[in-house]
């Protein structure tokens, strides 16, 4: 068994069932995972001999950050001599100046006392700062390939990972094309590397029905109301189709004002509901009351709302967005199209109602089945201790 540690900028919620089940079925595996993570929200799903370790916080005040950062640098040194010490040389190793390394024995001093086999970043992004600290305490580094840190983070930051993809020795990614994404970016193909896609618990949204379009037809979808999603794109198709439709957006965000504009412009508003951010438990009402689930997205990683709409028999389409070919299997467990592309995200509707009740409820019982038998929390975890091993 390992001793793993995993670092994320917060506690997951119940709702984020990949980290849920991850810490949930390592720690039950018999190995001891520590958390370095700050506390965050509704924590009584974490096991009891699961450890979370928080970052200390950066004073506002100059002052007062001077001090303690003065005084959590010398504790570091006292009790994780010999790791503060290799750390400190790795740094400079790296021609990092003095102040720098100051700042980042601070920044790594909750870790730094921890004697681990893998220390592992949940995402990229969190893991700037911090590239040295697996090997000072001598763990092996792992980092997760997710979405954002890998398709919108380096755009903002050019060379942003330059230092970390020197230092990983294993990635786990949750889609094959952001590992290719992280290649083109100068991860080195020499570097381990494992595909875990997310996974469900498929007692939960697994079960076949009876397909049936409804009058009106039925469509959802599920995301934060931001650019990446692409909502706005499948409110320029619902205005183009030629059906009575009722059309559900779960979820909550900035984009909320705009997307509601939006359908007001095309002349759809009365035919659009924003339901707002829902507990996890609920969704499944929404997918059983649908027909068609819709996710058209601009970037996505992999996106769990899809497998669970699969796992509920829907009909899904979606855009060809980084991951979500690898989650639909076209023209057998849903349809993709291209992304940024009303027209046709319109014409696959039109398809979809075009087919027979036959043909619908073959692609619904393959979905189902499908995510099954691939995409089972059971077998993620599964995977994830062989990961470490």
């Amino acid at each position: 068994m390992s001793k793993i540690g995993l670092v994320l900028s917060n506690t997951p919620s119940y709702s984020e069932t990949f980290f849920v089940s991850k810490i949930t079925g390592l720690a039950e595996a018999g190995n001891e995972v520590v958390l370095f993570a700050k506390k965050s929200g509704d924590l009584s799903w974490l096991p009891e001999f699961v450890k979370v370790v928080q970052p200390y916080r950066v004073p506002t005040n100059k002052a007062v950050q001077a001090v303690k950062t003065i005084l959590v640098v010398m504790w570091t040194f006292l009790t994780a001599h010999k790791a503060t010490k290799k750390y400190v040389s790795l740094e400079k190793e790296d021609r990092e100046s003095k102040m720098e390394i100051f700042k980042k024995i601070y920044l790594n001093a909750h870790i730094l006392p921890y004697q681990l086999d893998w220390l592992h970043f949940g995402f990229a992004a969190i893991a700037i700062g911090h590239e040295n600290t697996a090997k000072a305490i001598g763990a092996k580094a792992a980092v997760s390939f997710r979405g954002y840190d890998i398709s919108n983070y380096p755009l903002k930051y050019p060379g942003c990972y330059k230092k970390l993809f020197g230092k990983i020795d294993k990635v786990h990614s949750i889609s094959d094309s952001l590992y290719k994404k992280a290649l083109a970016l100068g991860l080195s193909i020499e570097v381990p590397y494992q595909k875990i896609t997310p996974a469900i618990d498929t007692k939960q949204f697994c079960k076949n029905r009876k397909v049936s379009l409804g009058q009106p037809l039925q469509l959802v979808s599920v995301g934060r109301l931001t650019w990446q999603k692409g909502f706005d794109y499948a409110l320029q198709a619902l205005s183009m189709l030629d059906k009575d439709f009722r059309y559900t957006i779960i979820g909550d965000g900035k984009d909320e004002e705009r997307l509601r504009f939006a359908a007001y412009q095309l002349g759809i508003a009365d035919k659009v509901v924003f339901a707002g951010k829902q507990p996890h438990d609920k969704i499944a009402d929404y997918l059983n009351e649908a027909d068609i689930y819709l996710q058209p997205s601009v970037q996505e990683g992999f996106c769990n709302a899809v497998l669970e709409a699969q796992a509920s028999g829907l009909i899904c389409i979606v855009s060809n967005a980084e991951g979500l070919p690898e989650n639909v299997d076209d023209g057998k467990s849903g349809f993709v199209g291209p992304k940024r592309d009303p027209e046709a995200l319109a014409e696959k509707l039109q398809y979809v109602l075009s087919l027979s009740v036959d043909e619908l409820q073959a692609i619904s019982d393959y979905s189902v089945e499908r995510v099954r038998m691939k995409f089972d929390v059971k077998d993620q975890i599964k995977k994830f201790i062989e990961f470490y091993q």
